[in-house]
């Protein structure tokens, strides 16, 4: 039998109990590519701009590195990237999937390196650079290149090759605990001046360094709910520092939900969003309503689809709250921004119901939990811009790496006066967002779809633990007797850069008197 070494904590009484030492074994560095051989079928383009990069294998230029083998015959891989497609606003992304198919845990490594050689006549910004290469990675969470990770301005002083080394910590981010590719964007305008001409540049010893120290294990620690029940929204940081995370309207009847006030004349429609419980000090954090003509499930969706209407919800530093009305119509790829008719203060403060009411298609009304309100009318070839299908969102903004693990609870969301798909006027009493799994009411839009979630009346506990945790899973006893360790059965964890939380409904503690937890991992 396999033995296990353990990190303890108590479940009750907070005393931490100890633990043993978790020794792991010695990673090498990962070589992603150092170009023995012509791969440069392994690059792929995304295609997120006009222009189209040239990828070819030079065997006549290589560099040399300390950090993994020199194998002779060895060469780079040649860039060649025209700019005069789409300027002065392009961007080129090319992904690797590592080799082997491999799926990497981050946390065993400190740097990711690379050598890189700029053409002399390659493109320039006009300022002395050739502009800056950025990393990403795409957790496989995610499936995509979410991941920022950093950039590398090289200067055209820069003569032959350059050693670049960008170091991270990826314990802060647990999507990096199972990262599938690297990316590399090189957008025309990333020193703040357009490049201009064609970048041409060589690219060689692309290299994960491994971790030599012993990484600890997870520090649990318990303390018992203390918000209302609700909707739960964790701002899970890690990835784009503006995630949002929120549920959207759905209606399984229609195949799409029509929620649009659009037609429905004298007929008041109201969407509103009543705040239980918020973070006190972050005031960049942000909740919000959001209306979308023919939304989908982007993340980004309040950026990525043309035409949106946004109300931008946020506590401010003097106690107070503001609720932006704020919209945009045929402007894709852009913040909801174009115009702002209304700006409402609340001076009770950011708990409460705010809502916007429209009627007769043009006339909007906005109202904060106090009773002040505000009304304006939208023009009308906008207001026509949202007409059914419309998608409704509920949820929050992150707004800052500095809110990563902030919340917010919502006890309520309403949709009345609608005429097509039904009126909503949804409590959260769980036991989950869609208790009627064939008939769901809501979808989850966020990146880390753990991270939005109900808290019920019977949540007592929060059981949560520093990262990384790879490896270490949750045991529960009603004491510290050898043999009486379970696995309680839980698997709504919620993942932040910031550590992992899980919450404990009374049926779950161990006794109705005593109890505690502690994580596992194998030992070798």
């Amino acid at each position: 039998m396999r033995k296990s070494k353990t990190w303890l904590a108590s479940a009750c009484s907070l005393l931490l109990l100890g633990s043993s030492a978790v020794t792991q074994a010695q990673t090498t560095n990962f070589l992603v590519d150092q170009f023995d051989t012509d791969n440069s079928a392994r690059f792929g383009n995304l295609g997120w701009g006009t222009a189209i990069p040239s990828l070819s294998w030079d065997g006549t230029l290589n560099k040399t590195t300390t950090l993994g083998p020199n194998t002779a015959g060895s060469g780079s891989l040649k860039w060649d990237i025209d700019w005069s497609a789409n300027p002065p606003n392009d961007q080129v992304v090319v992904v690797r999937t590592f080799p082997n198919n491999a799926v990497l845990n981050l946390v065993n490594y400190t740097n990711i390196s690379f050598d890189i050689r700029f053409d002399p006549a390659a493109a320039t910004d006009g300022k002395g650079s050739f502009g800056g290469v950025e990393v990403d990675w795409t957790p496989q969470a995610d499936g995509w290149l979410s991941t920022y990770q950093g950039k590398a301005v090289l200067y055209t002083t820069n003569s032959g090759w350059v050693h670049v080394e960008i170091p991270f910590d990826a314990a802060s981010n647990p999507n990096l605990q199972a990262v599938t590719q690297i990316g590399f964007k090189i957008q025309q305008s990333g020193t703040g001046s357009a490049l201009t001409g064609i970048s041409t540049f060589w690219l060689d010893n692309i290299i994960l360094h491994a971790r030599a120290a012993v990484i600890p294990p997870p520090v649990l620690a318990l303390a018992p709910v203390t918000t209302p029940p609700g909707l739960m929204v964790v701002a899970p940081g890690g990835g784009n520092t503006y995630r949002r995370s929120m549920i959207r309207t759905l209606d399984s009847a229609l195949g799409s939900p029509y929620y649009s006030w659009v037609g429905q004349g004298n007929t008041p429609v109201t969407y509103s969003l009543t705040i239980a419980s918020y973070p006190k000090t972050s005031y960049y954090f942000q909740s919000q309503i959001f209306l979308v003509p023919n939304g989908g499930n982007d993340t980004s969706i309040d950026y990525v689809a043309p035409t949106v209407i946004a109300l931008d919800i946020r506590n401010q530093p003097d106690g107070t709250a503001t609720a932006a009305f704020r919209y945009k119509t045929d402007h894709a790829y852009a913040n909801a921004s174009d115009y702002q008719p209304a700006l409402i203060v609340c001076s009770n403060g950011v708990l409460g119901t705010w809502s916007m009411t429209f009627l007769n298609d043009t006339n909007v009304s906005v109202k904060a939990p106090n009773g002040a309100t505000t009304n304006f009318v939208l023009p009308e070839a906008a207001a026509l811009a949202f007409y059914n299908p419309l998608s409704v969102y509920f949820g929050n903004m992150q707004n800052g790496a500095g809110n990563a693990g902030q919340q917010a609870t919502y006890s309520r969301v309403q949709v009345k006066g609608v005429a097509i798909s039904p009126e909503i006027d949804e409590t959260f009493a769980g036991p989950d967002l869609n208790p009627d799994a064939l008939n769901p009411l809501w979808r989850v839009v966020c990146d880390v779809p753990s991270s939005v979630f109900i808290v019920r009346p019977d949540h007592k506990y929060w059981v949560s633990w520093s990262i990384p945790d790879s490896g270490f899973s949750l045991r529960s006893s009603p004491n510290l007797a050898t043999g009486s360790w379970v696995d309680p059965g839980l698997t709504n964890v919620v993942n932040t850069t910031l550590g992992n939380r899980l919450l404990i409904p009374q049926s779950s503690l161990p006794s109705a008197h005593s109890g505690y937890f502690r994580m596992v991992k194998p030992g070798p």
